[in-house]
């Protein structure tokens, strides 16, 4: 679950309302180019609307990121054991190539443009 956060932006007493991700949350992270999978340790609400989170990666390296680089995230279920797994599914995920997950779901980059564009083309038919 993700807090709402609270500040003023300006002297317009603008509110800007930025949503910040929850200490114990799954996220994929970019530090250096690099992309990391790892677990938010605690929140730090900043001043200026935003959050910076203290993050394990995968291996037990320890980063303090901002919220922007952040590009994905998913709770943690409440069960220790469920969160292992899921934990570990998440790495596994992302150390796969892509290659193998396309040929596991069978799907081509090309059959998922098509099934999209379709989608897309049936949502604009039926809002009129």
């Amino acid at each position: 679950a993700a807090s709402c956060l609270h500040s003023k932006k300006d002297a317009a007493d603008e509110v800007v309302n930025q949503q910040a991700f929850a200490a114990g949350s799954f996220i994929e992270f970019s530090e250096k180019k690099r992309i990391h999978i790892g677990k938010i340790e605690s929140v730090e609400h900043k001043s200026s609307g935003g959050a910076r989170y203290h993050v394990i990666d995968s291996e037990g390296k320890k980063f303090n990121i901002p919220d922007k680089q952040v590009s994905y995230s998913m709770a943690c279920p409440n069960s220790p054991g469920q969160a292992n797994k899921l934990y570990d599914e998440f790495c596994a995920a992302q150390e796969t190539p892509v290659e193998s997950i396309q040929s596991a779901l069978d799907i081509s980059p090309d059959l998922l443009e098509m099934a999209w564009e379709e989608a897309a083309t049936e949502g604009d038919d039926n809002s009129n």
